[in-house]
């Protein structure tokens, strides 16, 4: 049956001394029947115990039950022998304190997922025969020490095991309780082996059959044994334990750390939300650059020029020499792009703008060109007329700012006077004379439109039709111009015969897109002339979107780091206080391995725990971020006039439903399995002994 050799098992007393507290022990138990093993304190009785309860192993002999050797056991087979072989009984208990006490009882049933109806009827037969039926739905840590005993000693008996070791089982009874408690193991003893650690020798000498005397690690009695050599392996069933059946122990863990697990669900929460905000800004950005960057009334309005790099001698400068192309040149390189067209320049007849509303003069506005009205994004007209033969528009900036300035509603139905004027000196190369000449233009436009468009680092804008514009210079004469070469010679002509290197050209012609369907036709028409060196294509709507597309592209990157660091802070937090919580509750960690568990389904306890507060992280996280987003992009627009900068795909995303929701929540538990399984798991091995010993 059960079988010590030559046992022996020491401990280090200091650095380099050792003491045995059990040293050669050879004895033979019977396969039933009452066994007192008693002695002095120090003795050894209870390594004893601990070391035929598996608790420790010996570090000489052989323990052996039914001629297999218990410490070369594998762990699935260790579960095994402690589930079904061997009970304990402990002196101080070693109960779940927040479970009651039937729950302590059928818990090593729950172990080996035997069914609860049969469990709770055998507990309840067991209750009865201990005189404690009337607690079983009482908390145990509200329990005398007396009562707490005797559900120790019930919890023992639920699995009906081989061997039952009893370490003082009446040390916390009075003499009546005493005397019950005895006769019922003496009772099981008939079909159980009983090994009973007490000082109350007086008391169960009477019922016991054997006794065996402990002196010094020592047994006073021995008995010459022989070491069978010829092992049988394990053959017994691998019992699993049911996930749900420890639902109970992790919510009773997240109840008794409620501050903790508050901290823990807070912090777990704002990692949630903030890696969904910074999710929902990269959606944001992206649907925002692919739309709101072409949102501009003039973002096909561009210049092109040649570009020849000067070298300076002797110096490691070198400066950029612009010159407009040639008409035959600038034809030739768009021939292929029958949606640009390019006119004259007209900046330099712009320089001195003015332009009047109501006799109020505008202040920091500036004049921008639109090919023609039927190349315009339409969209972007919030309020007046979608078509238009003249008139003018102008941006939402704009407008609001003559509304402060005006008290009016609206600038849209009133007109707007624009005025230009410059002096003109020219150089008359053939003859070397010089003349000179005044620019003088004055309009009143109609306000057609109002525009609502990206407007970042823009300026109040006032829209001009290109084609208008440039009809009205073809029929303003240079008088003196037409003096002297004797024909009508107009601004426009002026600048078209101008040499290409001539500041009044500004080194440069206007292009255009005239098909807003190719505006990404266009974009690449500039990459690739910009990436040549000797012609440059200087569009601000192009500027203004790489630009703000860098910014966002920063952003990102630090967003991401942020999301990163927030990741990392939620891995460290739930490691940490699960570590904390495995090495808090390691009494109950020892007590549910001496029952049977093993160290994975141990931490499923702790995992469920930590699955608990995700879920609630969860629900909390997302709802602060449906929240929150709009009045995050709200606080965005009114400081930087950013729209719906932020947008969480919470229905699709990558045209999959629920994209985004599950692979948060999978990401979410994968951290949080990580995060608690690994530092337990480098804290899992359990000195059962040492956490269960007497206090």
């Amino acid at each position: 049956m059960l079988k010590l050799i030559d046992v022996g098992k020491k401990y280090k007393r200091n650095k380099d001394q050792y003491f045995y507290a059990a040293n050669s022990i050879n004895y033979e138990f019977s396969e039933t029947g009452f066994y007192l093993l008693y002695g002095k304190s120090g003795s050894g009785k209870s390594t004893i115990a601990n070391l035929i309860a598996s608790f420790e192993k010996p570090d000489e002999g052989h323990i052996l039950y039914e001629n297999i050797e218990i410490n070369k056991l594998n762990q699935v087979n260790l579960n095994y022998y402690r589930q079904k072989i061997v009970g304990m009984v402990f002196q101080h208990y070693n109960l779940i304190e927040d479970l009651t006490v039937l729950e302590n009882v059928i818990l090593p049933r729950k172990i080996i997922q035997d069914k609860l109806s049969n469990a709770v009827a055998d507990a309840e037969k067991i209750l009865d025969e201990l005189n404690i039926r009337k607690l079983e739905n009482k908390v145990c840590k509200n329990l005398s020490g007396g009562e707490k005993q005797r559900v120790a000693i019930a919890r023992c008996l639920i699995n009906n095991p081989k061997i039952i070791i009893c370490d003082e089982p009446t040390g916390a009874l009075d003499e009546k309780n005493s005397i019950q408690v005895i006769k019922l193991l003496k009772k099981l003893s008939k079909r159980h082996l009983i090994i009973v650690i007490s000082h109350n020798y007086d008391l169960i000498k009477t019922y016991a059959d054997n006794i065996l005397y402990l002196s010094d690690g020592k047994l006073k009695e021995k008995h010459n044994l022989h070491y069978i050599n010829s092992l049988k392996r394990f053959n017994f069933k691998k019992n699993h334990i049911h996930f749900f059946n420890f639902i109970k122990f992790s919510i009773k863990n997240f109840l008794n750390n409620k501050i903790k697990n508050l901290l823990i669900l807070l912090s777990t929460s704002f990692c949630i939300f903030s890696s969904l905000i910074v999710l929902g800004f990269v959606n944001g950005s992206n649907d925002f650059l692919n739309k709101e960057t072409y949102a501009r009334f003039d973002y096909s309005f561009s210049t092109i020029s040649k570009i020849e790099e000067i070298h300076i001698d002797n110096s490691f400068l070198k400066l950029n020499k612009m010159e407009r192309l040639s008409h035959s040149e600038l034809e030739k390189l768009i021939s292929s792009y029958p949606f640009i067209s390019f006119g004259m320049n007209y900046n330099k007849l712009l320089e001195n703008s003015s332009a009047y509303i109501d006799n109020h003069k505008l202040e920091s506005y500036s004049l921008s060109f639109v090919y023609n009205f039927d190349c315009i994004n339409k969209e972007l007209i919030i309020v007046g007329e979608k078509t238009a033969n003249d008139g003018i528009y102008i941006n939402e900036s704009l407008d609001k700012k003559l509304q402060e300035k005006l008290n009016i509603k609206t600038a849209l139905g009133r007109y707007i006077n624009i005025k230009l004027f410059k002096e003109f000196r020219f150089d008359l190369y053939d003859n070397g004379e010089q003349i000179s000449d005044k620019f003088s233009f004055e309009k009143s436009y109609f306000v057609k439109g109002i525009v609502s468009e990206f407007n970042f680092l823009s300026t109040p804008k006032i829209y001009l039709c290109y084609q208008d514009f440039d009809s009205n210079m073809k029929n303003i004469s240079s008088i003196n111009l037409s003096k002297y070469y004797s024909k009508n010679y107009t601004w426009f002509d002026y600048i078209y015969n101008s040499s290409g290197n001539e500041e009044q050209t500004s080194f440069s012609h206007y292009i255009f897109l005239n098909d807003l369907s190719k505006i990404r036709d266009f974009d690449a028409f500039i990459d690739s002339i910009n990436s040549t060196d000797d012609i440059e294509v200087s569009c601000d709507g192009y500027l203004l979107k790489n630009t703000f597309e860098d910014i966002i592209y920063a952003i990102r990157i630090g967003v991401f780091i942020f999301m990163i660091l927030t990741i990392i802070g939620m891995v460290l937090i739930i490691g940490i206080s699960s570590f904390s919580t495995f090495a808090f509750k390691k009494k109950q960690n020892a007590i549910l391995i001496s029952l049977g568990i093993n160290i994975e389904q141990l931490f499923s306890i702790y995992i469920l725990e930590n699955f608990f507060i995700l879920v609630l992280s969860l629900i909390f996280g997302f709802i602060l971020s449906f929240i929150f987003q709009p009045i995050i992009n709200k606080l965005i627009f009114n400081v930087f006039q950013l729209k719906d900068l932020i947008n969480i795909p919470f229905i699709t995303a990558f045209n999959i439903p629920l994209f985004l929701p599950t692979i948060i929540v999978f990401f979410s538990f994968f951290i949080t399995y990580f995060s608690t399984y690994l530092p337990i798991y480098f804290s899992k091995n359990i000195n059962i002994s040492k956490e269960l010993k007497d206090e």
